[in-house]
């Protein structure tokens, strides 16, 4: 398994939802983050709302890379939130 394959630690939901308050302050919508990330939007969709905050480790880069801000931005809004 590729390491950008293999599932992150598991962030929490407000993680998720602070990623989503980034994406909005940035006017992201996931059609755009799906596209600049190349992840297909339903698995967004699936990332932030069906099972929030189970993002491998290639697609929290990847989300970080597209937002403009680091992965330890998001980690630290997951461990801010518990």
């Amino acid at each position: 398994m590729d390491h950008m394959d293999k599932p992150a630690p598991t962030i929490s939901i407000a993680a998720a939802k602070w990623i989503r308050s980034v994406m909005a302050e940035q006017g992201i919508t996931m059609s755009d983050l799906a596209e600049s990330t190349h992840i297909a939007r339903v698995t967004l969709i699936r990332r932030f709302e069906s099972n929030p905050g189970n993002f491998t480790v290639g697609e929290l880069e990847a989300i970080a890379q597209a937002l403009n801000i680091k992965v330890s931005d998001i980690t630290g809004a997951a461990e801010a939130a518990a």
